[in-house]
């Protein structure tokens, strides 16, 4: 999963946004504000999942200009968050971890039988063929076009 805007502020090149300072001495302090917005994006990502654990993935695609920076802005955000939020836990995880916190709760999941096929990921942005290998269904979708052809 990916989003605009990230709900975490990594470094100037994420969507704009400052690294996590978590020292509240300093004037550029902004902790509480991102941590605050990882909290906001949490429970309006909640009705989305089933269970009580969720896997937010750091970052986007091209959103890594500065790797140290990153981790520690994370690790400011990691820091900061339980001192605001007593009902929430933010942790580094991984996809074994999450998966295995999901399995002990013994959620019964939904099946789903439809084609999930193309995927949109905006008004006119379809990524039709991006993840399948039947090359016959890989189409080229113009929007406010009269055409639509195979794309080879």
């Amino acid at each position: 999963m990916y989003w605009t805007p990230s709900p975490l502020c990594l470094d100037e090149r994420d969507n704009g946004c400052d690294p996590t300072i978590n020292d509240p001495t300093l004037e550029t302090y902004n902790a509480d504000d991102h941590s605050q917005r990882i909290y906001d994006y949490a429970l309006d990502m909640r009705e989305h999942y089933l269970g009580n654990h969720m896997f937010i993935p750091l970052g986007e695609d091209f959103a890594w200009s500065n790797a140290s920076m990153n981790y520690r802005s994370a690790m400011a955000a990691l820091e900061n968050f339980p001192t605001m939020f007593k009902d929430a836990t933010l942790m580094f995880s991984n996809p074994y971890k999450y998966l295995k916190a999901l399995q002990d709760q013994e959620i019964t999941w939904p099946v789903r039988y439809a084609d999930m096929f193309p995927y949109a990921n905006g008004g006119n942005e379809f990524w039709t063929g991006f993840y399948t290998s039947r090359a016959n269904s890989k189409y080229q979708v113009r929007i406010g076009q009269a055409d639509m052809h195979a794309a080879n």
